[in-house]
């Protein structure tokens, strides 16, 4: 017999402190390895696959109007850069920040041009849409009848605005635009993504109030909770009082003078209340008067 037969312990011993060093330090170095071999290693994602991640982030329209009523959001408002050119450089390692020369402020100057010219192209699309939008509205019954497609509507102002939400940090935009042709005013806030308007006001001078036709406002509740994909509409939105702030604007007026009516149609969306705040007034003073839409 071997001495190892005669000795078993003698191999037993340094085998089994063997083990236990594998079982304590073995693991950790082959997660060093994995992620080495991971760093070494190019991950390529592919487009699909951003564009998955993209739309897996993105709030539906639904889910826009819940923040925005919610009030819990950050904003901020996306200006254009000022036409200035200005240079810094290290000189013996101090700053020293000079003005372009001339023929720079000519170059700068063409950037200038050309960038608003693409501005402009941008924002006429815009308002080509926000009509095709409001034509949208007007055939559910979400909105009275208000310029022809032979009229011609202007762009009277136009801002950018992109909104964060602080609890989960996403973020979405919106533009606002002012849209005009006498006798009406058109405000809107438009969902930069989907191009649907989330907000709404509209202004007309007395005498020239926007006709529903004759089936009246009798859609508006439903027309707009199909609009915006949300699930229902309380039917109080067919009140008689709401009925008369939409339609009855200057007949309000002209038995009261200046005034202002204001109320809530309730929709819902999974299971969550989505209160939307109507509101007409009209001045006897100035003449003007006015419907607000989730103002």
């Amino acid at each position: 017999m071997s001495k190892l037969r005669k000795h078993p312990l003698a191999v037993a011993l340094p085998l089994t402190a063997l083990l236990v060093v594998l079982a304590f330090f073995l693991p950790a170095q082959l997660s060093q390895w994995d992620d080495r071999a991971l760093l070494d290693t190019p991950n390529i994602v592919r487009e699909e696959e951003r564009e998955l991640f993209a739309d897996s982030i993105r709030l539906t329209v639904p889910e826009k109007l819940l923040l925005l009523r919610s009030g819990d959001l950050s904003w901020l408002d996306l200006e254009d850069a000022g036409a200035g050119q200005v240079r810094v450089a290290l000189v013996e390692g101090e700053a020293q920040i000079s003005v372009s020369m001339e023929a720079e402020l000519e170059n700068a100057a063409a950037d200038v041009q050309a960038e608003a010219e693409k501005n402009a192209q941008k924002w006429s699309a815009r308002l080509s849409a926000a009509q095709s939008e409001l034509r949208v509205l007007q055939r559910l019954g979400a909105l009275p009848t208000l310029w022809s497609d032979t009229d011609v509507v202007e762009l009277t102002s136009q801002r950018e605005v992109i909104y964060i939400d602080q609890e989960s940090q996403v973020s979405f935009t919106l533009y606002y635009m002012e849209l005009t042709c006498a006798p009406y005013t058109v405000s809107l806030a438009v969902d930069a993504e989907t191009g649907r308007i989330l907000i709404l006001t509209l202004r007309w001078t007395r005498g020239s109030a926007p006709s529903w036709g004759i089936n009246g406002a009798m859609n508006f509740g439903t027309a707009w909770r199909d609009y915006w994909g949300l699930d229902g509409v309380d039917a109080s939105w067919r009140s008689q009082y709401i009925q008369s702030i939409l339609e009855n604007t200057e007949g309000q007026l002209r038995n009261s003078g200046d005034f202002a009516s204001a109320a809530e149609v309730s929709f819902t969306y999974d299971g969550q209340t989505l209160p939307v705040r109507l509101v007409c007034w009209a001045s006897g003073s100035s003449r003007i008067c006015s419907i607000q839409w989730n103002t």
